[in-house]
């Protein structure tokens, strides 16, 4: 489980019984964490403003700023995927290379799911799925 509360503490609960916490540093530039996705070694957050990246040893860092709000967030084939729900697209950020693309869907993406081959966007607004 992935949380925060009133205090922008975070904490973490893993499988195995054992909890980390810390501070979330939650502003104007970073917004309000939505969704999360581990990668194996990471923690990715889609906030209302933001994509980070969240180190197990505790160090938070902004892979993409200014975007809306992040309804979903997933991992695939090297990239972190994440749906803004906002602005009508999908952000994709390579973690080898670090590039980030903004990819057009439908209205109001919502989900994202990986099938092995491509990634599937569930449109809210116009009742669609953007392959």
């Amino acid at each position: 489980m992935f949380g925060t509360n009133s205090n922008d503490y975070f904490w973490v609960d893993k499988l195995d019984g054992t909890t980390g916490s810390g501070t979330l540093s939650v502003n104007s530039t970073t917004g309000y964490p939505q969704v999360a996705t581990y990668e194996g070694e990471n923690i990715y957050i889609g906030t209302t403003q933001a994509i980070l990246k969240f180190e197990t040893a505790g160090s938070v860092t902004t892979l993409v700023s200014g975007t809306g709000n992040i309804s979903d967030i997933i991992y695939a084939d090297g990239s972190i995927w994440a749906s803004d729900n906002e602005n009508n697209t999908v952000h994709k950020y390579e973690l080898s290379t670090g590039v980030h693309t903004q990819i057009s869907v439908g209205r109001k993406p919502v989900a994202l799911v990986y099938d092995g081959a491509s990634i599937w966007v569930a449109n809210y607004d116009d009742s669609s799925l953007t392959r």
